[in-house]
């Protein structure tokens, strides 16, 4: 006999991304079966259309960008931040062109043009500020904000010397012949990227079934480092068309980069700097940010 399960809807980055993988093996595991649980991705887009289908009870949560509840227009929502699924800038640089060498400090970045989604995406938040705080020294860098999934092509045309994206598009366009030559991990250290979030009422009436979910995705962080092998076969299921090396790569790179959190407490430290580089760009948060964390689910 079918088992009834409930459904959670979760909004989430207009593209499946190994970023979120934690949530999407604990639920390829089998763990939020046990629980009675099944989750339902939405795929909105951008980081303003997942907190748009929060705050509108189009679903219960968002995977995304964690500091959008926190925008001064988003006050009157009173969202809550649960989760941090990932914790380190995740995204990489990539390019076809054979001067360009790895980008290990800001000054390589000096006269570049750079394709970027567009923002209000994290990705598009780390390099604005970058080049907001080193104004004088990259004065000459050129960002183009492209549609999602679409920034390569602008290197593809040579309409960009370097774009930046996300895995598994990464190791994807790596096994293609692009070079990876940056990695926002390595320069900007901790910070909140994309976490779990949703508004306090619906965490107050689903507050059981989400402390489930929150448990299987810590599950799965730790197995993550614990179980590569089990993880590579799980992950090959939930990417059914993309080559085993493709996701053997991404899963590597962001291992050891340690973007996933060991347990998925956000911490102050990264979530300052998150607010502080949206900051940077003139995005205006509410007094106290910080108010909108609620660790108590992890």
């Amino acid at each position: 006999m079918m088992q009834n399960l409930t459904v959670l809807k979760i909004a989430q980055w207009g593209q499946m991304t190994t970023l979120c993988l934690p949530v999407y093996l604990a639920e390829e595991a089998g763990w939020l079966r046990e629980a009675g649980i099944r989750l339902r991705y939405v795929l909105v887009g951008n980081a303003d259309k997942s907190v748009e289908s929060v705050a509108q009870g189009a679903c219960d949560l968002a995977m995304s960008g964690p500091t959008m509840p926190a925008l001064a227009e988003q006050a009157h929502y009173n969202m809550r931040v649960i989760a941090a699924i990932v914790d380190r800038a995740a995204v990489h640089g990539l390019t076809a062109n054979p001067v360009i060498q790895k980008i290990g400090d800001v000054r390589d970045f000096a006269g570049l043009r750079i394709a970027v989604a567009p923002r209000p995406s994290t990705a598009y938040a780390l390099m604005a500020a970058l080049k907001k705080r080193n104004r004088r020294l990259l004065k000459n860098m050129t960002l183009i904000e492209a549609p999602i999934g679409q920034q390569i092509e602008f290197v593809r045309s040579g309409q960009a010397d370097l774009y930046i994206d996300q895995e598994p598009y990464v190791s994807a366009a790596e096994a293609q012949g692009y070079r990876v030559v940056f990695s926002a991990a390595e320069m900007f250290g901790p910070l909140s990227f994309t976490g779990l979030y949703g508004r306090a009422e619906t965490l107050d009436a689903k507050k059981d079934m989400i402390a489930a979910l929150c448990d299987a995705t810590a599950k799965a962080c730790k197995m993550i480092y614990a179980d590569p092998e089990e993880t590579e076969a799980l992950t090959i299921k939930i990417f059914k068309g993309l080559p085993p090396p493709v996701i053997r790569a991404s899963l590597t790179r962001l291992r050891d980069a340690q973007v996933w959190p060991k347990n998925l407490v956000t911490t102050k430290e990264a979530w300052d700097n998150a607010i502080g580089l949206r900051r940077d760009i003139g995005m205006r948060f509410m007094r106290n940010s910080w108010s909108v964390i609620d660790n108590a689910f992890v």
